[in-house]
């Protein structure tokens, strides 16, 4: 199994990719989402050994946040999903913040 997710709703861009229950993460500050997103999920598919074509699923971070961040995520993770033809999930980024809150 493996699923990809990105989140692009501010200067942070995340990617994860779970593979085999192994979690490969890039983060980082960017200044333009566009420039180094596709660099990042190159970056953890290879890591993991795999290949985008493997992917059972693409995650996406469907905000608040930042509207050309936002644009950006959610066109690279619908023309991933379409590629490989898995499904394309959109996680509220405030919801994935309070799963991660102490009752």
């Amino acid at each position: 199994m493996s699923y990809l997710a990105i989140d692009t709703a501010t200067l942070t861009a995340g990617v994860g990719l779970l593979a085999d229950e192994r979690l490969y993460l890039r983060r980082g500050r960017v200044t333009s989402h566009s420039d180094e997103l596709l660099q990042m999920v190159s970056d953890v598919v290879a890591e993991s050994g795999g290949t985008v074509r493997q992917l059972q699923g693409v995650i996406c971070g469907a905000g608040p946040g930042s509207f050309t961040g936002l644009r950006i995520g959610l066109a690279t993770c619908k023309g991933l999903a379409l590629s490989v033809g898995c499904p394309l999930l959109l996680v509220s980024s405030l919801a994935a913040l309070a799963a991660r809150a102490p009752d």
